[in-house]
């Protein structure tokens, strides 16, 4: 086959909107798991969202200019304040429940 001859191929399917848009979603996250997990930069990851479109701004990562660390898993501050566990969960059904009646009956067995 000559050189000077190039092949294009109609696709044989075009996506929907929303399913682009999962696909971009997916490919963010791909993207944001690997840098969370410590096996990019955050500039390496700014570089491949610029690259697959998904930031469409020039940032100071992207150039080099700062540095971002990954967020660890951290516990809520409402967590780390009460060190009650089962009082936090009786909390948390109370409002829930929503009735006045059921906080009072919660908080008269606790």
């Amino acid at each position: 086959m000559p050189e000077d001859v190039d092949i294009e191929w109609q696709p044989l399917r075009v996506l929907t909107g929303n399913e682009a848009e999962d696909v971009k979603v997916k490919k963010q996250q791909r993207i944001m798991e690997r840098f969370q997990n410590g096996l990019e930069t955050a500039q390496e990851a700014s570089i491949e969202l610029k690259k697959e479109g998904l930031l469409s701004v020039d940032t100071e990562v992207l150039r080099g200019e700062r540095d971002v660390d990954p967020i660890v898993n951290q516990e809520s501050s409402e967590a780390k304040k009460d060190k009650n566990p089962k009082a936090s969960a009786e909390k948390d059904f109370a409002k829930k429940a929503g009735s006045e009646k059921a906080k009072k009956k919660l908080l008269a067995s606790a």
